[in-house]
């Protein structure tokens, strides 16, 4: 009778300690949403983020989704050259000290890649995701777990990954185009001044 009420005990605490885990999944992908939403409204207003801050939220609410990642980089392209400009678990000077020994991977605007057991011997997966204008790498990021870890990139980590990858592109080919459109407003403004001006000259 003891070992009854022992055993079912023991089910009930795993129980509950599985319900405590579904719930902080929940909180975590809650929180993930919230992050990304504020992040659209802040890219999407008339103040807006620039690039380098722009990939470094997106590379933040990634690395909290990939549970198990040891280390990664986020990085810009600027002037044909990469510069890194957030990390974990690896230095960002010491990055930028090598950058050019680093094997840049293939991306992709619409699918992330993912690689197992890497080029590189420390690490066993690697995720990369790039974030593009008009088919042009502009920026990205990438996550690691080395060979010591256990974990794995499951399916559930990479729909997330992708998700967060299909958003950034899109939102990111938005705020271009709201960026364009402002900018041909403003010529367009400055060309109609610049014309009554003239006119005004022209009739004096």
């Amino acid at each position: 009778m003891f070992k009854m009420i022992e055993g079912q005990l023991k089910k009930d605490v795993k129980i509950e300690e599985l319900i405590i885990k579904k719930d902080l999944r929940f909180e975590q992908i809650n929180n993930n949403m919230n992050h990304l939403f504020d992040l659209s409204m802040k890219m999407l207003s008339p103040i807006g983020y620039e690039d380098r801050e722009f990939i470094k939220r997106i590379f933040k609410i990634a690395s909290s989704i990939s549970q198990g990642s040891n280390f990664g980089s986020a990085y810009i392209i600027d002037n044909h050259e990469i510069e890194f400009i957030d990390s974990f678990g690896l230095g960002l000077k010491e990055l930028n000290e090598i950058k050019s020994e680093i094997k840049m991977c293939k991306n992709s605007p619409e699918k992330i890649v993912l690689y197992r057991y890497s080029y590189l011997k420390t690490i066993k997966e690697s995720i990369y995701v790039g974030i593009y204008q008009d088919k042009k790498l502009v920026g990205g990021f990438s996550l690691h777990i080395d060979n010591d870890s256990k974990k794995t990139y499951n399916e559930d980590i990479i729909s997330r990954i992708q998700m967060v990858q299909t958003f950034s592109n899109g939102l990111y080919r938005i705020k271009k185009y709201e960026d364009y459109k402002l900018i041909l407003q403003n010529d367009i403004v400055q060309s109609f001044i610049t014309a009554l001006e003239f006119h005004d000259n022209y009739t004096k």
